[in-house]
């Protein structure tokens, strides 16, 4: 919380209007086109790094947003920016907001997964997104652009399955390093078509 009053007042945004979204709702920005502008790129980056600490840090809720606007940190506009400080406001009126550890004897691992399709109009690629949480808190969390075009859906949440269970399998091998006594971890998924292909792998993608 400290961390975050003071990037709000090093940005002069302590006093900014609260929102209740990370980005505005159907906000799709597009690449520019432009000429570079240098002082415009510093305190764009600027912006982004000091959002991107927060966020790999305690701040799962504003991951997608955070990675959505550090994809245009090369060439910014104005409109990038405003977006980028957009996520401020939401960070101002959720400020109290934070990871809780609960002590439980008990010992619980399980992984949510979502993607979707061909959502950035600018190169066509989806986006992956997972958490994983140790006896319902968070633990590890991602969203990022995945590295290929998928044809289809289903295509694009099996690549994000495939993420998702690498990690769990990083997640695995450390308990057992620290020797705990692990139950099966869950992996939680919605699309029925990529279900499919993992329970079908000699099924043709």
């Amino acid at each position: 919380m400290k961390y975050l009053d003071k990037i709000l007042k090093c940005f002069d945004m302590q006093d900014c209007n609260p929102t209740n979204t990370p980005l505005p709702e159907k906000y799709d920005p597009v690449a520019s086109t432009g000429e570079s502008n240098s002082k415009l790129c510093l305190q764009y980056q600027s912006v982004i790094g000091s959002l991107l600490y927060l966020m790999l840090g305690t701040r799962p809720d504003i991951a997608f947003a955070v990675i959505k606007m550090s994809q245009f940190s090369a060439n910014p506009t104005e409109d990038h920016l405003n977006h980028a400080k957009y996520i401020f406001c939401y960070l101002r009126a959720n400020r109290e907001c934070g990871i809780e550890f609960k002590r439980d004897t008990s010992l619980r691992v399980e992984g949510y997964v979502d993607a979707d399709w061909a959502s950035d109009r600018n190169d066509r690629k989806s986006c992956t997104g997972f958490t994983m949480l140790f006896n319902t808190s968070p633990v590890s969390w991602v969203s990022w652009k995945q590295k290929t075009i998928a044809t289809s859906a289903s295509e694009a949440e099996y690549m994000a399955l495939s993420d998702a269970a690498k990690q769990i399998c990083w997640i695995k091998s450390l308990l057992e390093e620290l020797s705990f006594d692990i139950p099966p971890i869950i992996l939680y998924k919605d699309n029925m078509g990529s279900i499919f292909l993992v329970q079908n792998p000699t099924q043709e993608r």
